[in-house]
């Protein structure tokens, strides 16, 4: 067997070749699986999985191929695939009484354990649909090889070495690590029964169906991941020196508590507290701290004010519950690259103790670009399904080495990203999926989520939670009600486990589900500003960008720090010019923000506002301040203003605008915030925006009584009787009811399938569950079961479990509409998913551009040599120290929409992987020159 082989690593800078044996390479992804796998309790079935992923390359033809005595490519998932469908009939289905003996629960989950294996294999060069219009794809992927009659006699050859050998290196046979992978695989899905639970009172019997097939779709991607991580890391670094740092369960325990010491020592710096402030911050801490050692997993809400240190409290949790459960990693995730990059720069420091200890760098990871494209994705159907078009490429080139794979045990990354890990399909989003396992994260300004992703998100969160052995923490000011019962059909499940009730219903065990008390929370002291409404006596009036700007300009008569928040990009661009031309001659400091500037121009502006800021603040003559910005400046930058004007929006971003202003509560009388409407903003193009202004109008018009509002002529403005916070949780209520009214499946991320004729409107939470819209689409007219793949099938000896048998209507113009009782247990379209999934707007390029300022220079001037030496030399070695390179030049780009490319000057380096802007076409104070002005981006 050691002839056979899987890969052929090139070093021709050398002229060296090296083979990896089949067997070599079949054993590594094995064992890497199911180091993967111990954590979350199914590592003999992950092990099962690695070790036939590649069985298929044991052909003749494949052998061939990769000697380069054949040309094209030879299909090869399919054959492990087979196998595992000729033990699940040898073993179970294939006995005579095993419908008699066996009943229905316990076939479908042996079906699905099976078919989980199946789905890794056949998946593991691209994700493909197992329904699509008018084919059930996993009979066609099973059958997936153009050398049927040569290759049946081969795999029975290679199989029976295959298992001779597995009983002499590992002890087990094929045969025996399938009964026990299904065992602990049987305990794992425990787990997700246990979890549907929650689902029993409630009245649609249907959300519960959704929800156990949305978590079986989850396992699916879970095990894929698994095994994609394995098989790229052997293949990419097979021959080479450079290899990702991985880190064992000792190194991690050093880890942990070097970091632990780093934060304890930074909490250590804190003298006694002088004022009641400090003192709630440090009592808020302590409650957070104290709960880190009880949650081993589960959702839990970190509801802090503005202001509190809440991002320090958080990361010592994360720390110490990496520490006390042995944490894999640590995740912290933020929605506004604003809030990452002010806050992974406070987090390196302090972990780093600001350098001291430079080789604690090592161990974190700032990651929120793709600054190499990630568009291209490997072995995919083509969109009609042809198998024809199907490929499957052998070598793993520099691109997906250069790949983020979040090998580190820190990472700081956004909720796009995130996002992308849990729903995308391209292949490096697939793979950190299994880097959730056994982590801790903490997602800041949860509240920042788009309402439509609500409910798969909730159903990802309780699926990492109670299946992957994560802690995860939901941080924010303001709460968004994930949990509402009453109108949300799939809440998120707080606490380390259901409550549960005694025999006569009374709820008898306390969850945790809270790391603060309401007692602190919710102090006297947080509460810094008064509102005021500029929206007039019947909450119409809207300003023109003349009427803004001159109230604006009127407040500096009394105050020297002003911080504008508007909606769209445009609207922050136009009233810029504006206090810019009436300012000209005024020595005023004129700020904009927005995300056409990279992230470095925009944290230069913050500095110099923060210092700026703290010098007004203690009394120092200074320039006045004035900053117009998008939404990314409301959440979590830490900015003190005296007055706030905040572009009417919903609730939530008032609150969070409304904590720039007298964040401190250093001024000796509060802070306003200015609540108003700006005719610019077009929020047509942000439906959501639109809804969100409409409910809060809405309730400021009919629901608050606004008797008590006084008029105040100074700033002709009306003082809110009660603080808005106090209307939050009616807010969210409204929301969801006014996006579910408009749209019974908005929550559930609608999507609009344009390659059916007609549009098939379904979303991505069928999609990723039953799969009902794309089922009904093709009983209307199409037989799903093709009977030549049935009959196929039948001839190979394979059970038509994973065919319609119940096709009584061929050769008829009537759809066959029966049960469909031969269907698998699987049933997902996780391709179509995968491709239709953005949490923002991914037409996007990401470009690195040329910031005037001197690392800049030096990094980009580093950056053309080398490409130059990649160009001539393709050393492994460079590759390694590009990749390094890249990394410190995220907060050097922007993204840039596709269909605005052609109107910049932009080079493409290294086959078009590395894009790079020209200097002419970014402008110094506003960022990129043509960029988009009408959505938010963030």
């Amino acid at each position: 067997m050691g002839e056979l082989i899987a890969h052929i690593a090139d070093f021709s800078n050398i002229n060296l070749k090296k083979e990896q044996s089949l067997f070599e390479h079949l054993k590594n992804c094995a064992i890497h699986s199911q180091e993967l796998a111990s954590d979350i309790g199914i590592p003999t079935m992950c092990f099962l999985v690695g070790l036939l992923h590649d069985a298929g390359k044991s052909s003749v033809a494949f052998q061939e191929y990769i000697r380069g005595n054949n040309k094209g490519h030879v299909i090869h998932s399919s054959t492990g695939a087979r196998y595992l469908q000729k033990l699940f009939k040898e073993l179970w289905a294939g006995n005579p009484e095993y419908r008699v003996k066996v009943d229905q629960n316990e076939r479908r989950k042996r079906k699905l354990y099976t078919e989980l294996m199946q789905y890794a294999i056949l998946a593991h060069h691209g994700l493909f649909d197992i329904l699509e219009k008018d084919q059930y794809k996993f009979g066609q992927r099973l059958l997936l090889n153009p050398n049927m009659g040569e290759s049946k006699a081969n795999e029975t050859i290679f199989f029976k070495e295959l298992n001779d050998w597995c009983a002499e290196e590992f002890n087990q046979t094929l045969s025996e690590m399938f009964i026990q992978g299904y065992e602990e695989f049987s305990v794992w899905n425990d787990k997700k029964l246990k979890l549907l639970e929650s689902y029993n009172d409630s009245n649609n019997k249907n959300d519960k169906v959704i929800a156990r097939t949305f978590y079986e779709g989850a396992m699916a991607r879970l095990i894929l991941a698994i095994l994609k991580d394995a098989d790229i890391f052997d293949s990419s670094n097979f021959g080479r020196e450079i290899i990702d740092k991985r880190y064992n369960t000792d190194e991690m325990n050093v880890v942990w508590s070097q970091l632990s010491e780093r934060i304890q020592h930074f909490y250590s710096q804190f003298k006694e507290p002088t004022n009641r402030l400090n003192k709630v911050r440090g009592l808020l801490a302590d409650e957070v701290l104290d709960k880190a050692n009880q949650c081993a997993k589960g959702n839990f809400k970190l509801d802090m004010p503005v202001g509190s240190g809440k991002t320090y409290a958080s990361l010592r949790f994360a720390i110490e519950n990496a520490k006390v459960f042995q944490k894999n990693r640590i995740y912290y995730t933020t929605a506004f690259l604003s809030v990452l990059e002010q806050n992974a720069q406070e987090i390196q420091e302090v972990l780093t103790d600001k350098g001291r200890y430079p080789a604690y760098d090592a161990y974190i990871l700032e990651h929120h670009s793709n600054v190499i494209s990630d568009n291209i994705e490997q072995n995919n159907f083509s969109n009609n399904g042809d198998i024809a078009d199907y490929t499957e490429s052998e070598d793993y080139d520099y691109v997906n080495y250069l790949r983020e794979s979040w090998e580190v045990p820190v990472i700081l990354t956004t909720l796009v990203q995130l996002s992308n890990t849990l729903f995308a399909g391209r292949a490096a989003s697939i793979r950190r999926f299994s880097k959730l396992i056994n982590s801790t994260i903490i997602i800041d300004e949860i509240q920042s989520l788009p309402p439509e992703i609500i409910y798969n998100f909730n159903l990802m969160m309780n699926f990492l939670t109670h299946m992957m052995k994560v802690t995860l923490v939901h941080c924010t000011a303001t709460p968004p009600s994930y949990d509402q019962k009453t109108v949300l059909a799939y809440p998120c499940i707080y606490g380390l486990c259901p409550i549960k009730k005694d025999l006569v219903g009374h709820k008898n065990e306390q969850v945790l589900t809270e790391l603060t008390s309401k007692e602190n929370s919710k102090d006297e002291v947080f509460s810094r500003v008064v509102y005021k409404s500029l929206l007039g006596e019947n909450c119409q009036k809207i300003f023109d960008t003349e009427e803004l700007a001159s109230h604006i300009i009127s407040r500096l008569n009394t105050e020297k720090s002003i911080l504008v928040v508007l909606n769209t990009k445009k609207a922050v661009i136009t009233l810029y010019d504006a206090l810019k031309n009436c300012l000209a001659d005024e020595d005023i400091a004129l700020y904009n923000m927005t995300t056409n500037q990279c992230a470095a121009h925009r944290l230069d502006y913050i500095k110099a506002i923060k210092t700026q800021l703290k010098a007004l603040r203690k009394g120092e003559e200074g320039t006045p301040v004035i900053c117009i910005s998008t939404k990314l400046i409301e959440a979590g930058v830490d900015v003190d203003f005296d007055i706030v004007y905040r572009s009417l929006i919903g609730i939530d971003s008032i609150m969070q605008s409304a904590g720039r202003c007298n964040r401190e509560g250093k001024r000796t009388k509060k802070g306003i915030v200015y609540i108003m409407r700006y005719g610019v903003e077009d929020l047509s193009r942000l439906p959501l925006f639109n809804v969100a202004q409409k409910v809060i109008l809405n309730m400021l018009s009919t629901n608050v009584d606004r008797t008590n509002w006084k008029f105040d002529e100074e700033d002709s403005s009306y003082l809110m009787a009660n603080s808005i916070s106090e209307l939050l949780e009616q807010y969210y209520k409204s929301l969801y009811q006014t996006l579910i009214l408009q749209n019974v499946a908005f929550l559930q991320y609608p999507i609009k399938l344009k390659n059916w004729k007609p549009e098939l409107n379904t979303t991505l939470l069928d999609l990723l569950s039953k799969n009902k819209k794309i089922q009904e689409a093709a009983d209307q007219g199409i037989d799903t079961m093709k009977a030549t793949i049935e009959n196929t099938l039948r001839r190979s000896g394979i059970p038509v479990g994973i065919v319609n048998s119940g096709s009584n209507n061929r050769g008829t113009n009537k759809p066959d509409n029966s049960k469909r009782k031969g269907k698998g247990a699987l049933m997902q379209s996780f391709k179509t998913a995968g491709e239709n999934f953005h949490l923002i707007d991914n037409d996007n390029v990401t470009v690195i551009v040329p910031y005037q300022n001197e690392e800049c220079s030096q990094l980009m001037e580093l950056l053309y040599d080398l490409i130059e030496k990649i160009k001539v030399e393709r050393a492994i070695a460079d590759y390694g120290r590009l990749k390094h390179l890249l990394k410190r030049l995220q907060r050097y780009t922007v993204s840039i929409r596709k269909d605005l490319i052609k109107d910049y000057k932009i080079s493409l380096e290294l086959d078009k992987q590395i894009c790079i802007l020209q200097s002419e076409d970014y402008d110094i104070e506003k960022g990129l020159i043509h960029g988009d002005m009408n959505e938010l981006i963030f």
